[in-house]
C-alpha cells in the first residue's frame, strides 16, 4: 500500500510560470467559481483573477512535464528514463 505525502495532487499554473499545488477540494471549488464566470477568486489565502491560468492539471502530469523539459525520454512502455540512458529494457 502506498501512503501519498501530500493531499495537493493538482496544480494551478499560472502566467509567469506561477504554480499552486491545490488539493482536490480547492480544485473543485476552482473550477465551479470559474464555471460561473467569476473573475477573482482566493485559492490558499492568494486572490487569483480568471485570466491568469493557463492551466489547472494533476500533480503527476506536471511532473512529467517537467522531467521531459529536464531531458527524459519515454520508452514504448510509457516510463520515463534519465537522459543518460539511450536504451529501455522496459
Amino acid at each position: 500500500m502506498t501512503q501519498a505525502l501530500t493531499d495537493k495532487n493538482h496544480v494551478l499554473v499560472l502566467r509567469g510560470n506561477v504554480k499552486i499545488y491545490i488539493n482536490e477540494q480547492e480544485k473543485d471549488g476552482i473550477v465551479a467559481v470559474i464555471s460561473k464566470g467569476q473573475e477573482m477568486f482566493e485559492v490558499q489565502g492568494k486572490l487569483i483573477m480568471r485570466h491568469a491560468i493557463l492551466y489547472l492539471i494533476s500533480a503527476e502530469e506536471q511532473d512529467t512535464a517537467e522531467k521531459i523539459k529536464r531531458g527524459y525520454w519515454k520508452c514504448h512502455a510509457g516510463k520515463l528514463h534519465s537522459p543518460e540512458y539511450t536504451d529501455c529494457s522496459c
